[in-house]
């Protein structure tokens, strides 16, 4: 019985961890598109970078994704004494991803490189960061 009670509150810690992924590379997004619009590349109306942001984002998530999904494995490591929270999260965010993706009907060449990428990488520190914290 207590093993049931541990998954389920793995899987809702997980839940809330990829509720928390989305939300920092989201903001991570915006703020590489004001720092853009403000300091690189001003003066320029909002459909410009609007154009900016299609383009950057998934640069955007793809670089700062291995770092942002390590602080919170070993954070979620630390705080619930294993990695199967993390794993939960870094699954979930990946697979909501992977479904906004389909659902916009991108081109799957470019995008296929940015997802598989960026999965590559937010997986290998989703990895890192558990084995930071548990060492």
């Amino acid at each position: 019985m207590g093993g049931s009670s541990t998954l389920s509150r793995d899987i809702g810690w997980g839940i809330g961890a990829a509720m928390l992924l989305f939300a920092v590379m989201i903001a991570l997004a915006f703020a590489w598109v004001a720092f853009y619009s403000w300091v690189v590349d001003p003066g320029h109306d909002p459909a410009y970078y609007e154009a900016h942001a299609a383009v950057s984002s998934p640069i955007v998530s793809v670089v700062a994704g291995g770092p942002v999904f390590y602080l919170v494995a070993a954070w979620l490591a630390r705080r619930r004494g294993g990695g199967r929270s993390a794993w939960i999260a870094a699954t979930l965010y990946l697979l909501i991803d992977f479904a906004v993706i389909a659902a916009a009907g991108a081109p799957l060449g470019p995008v296929a490189f940015y997802f598989f990428g960026g999965a590559a990488l937010k997986l290998g520190g989703t990895a890192l960061g558990i084995k930071r914290a548990m060492a």
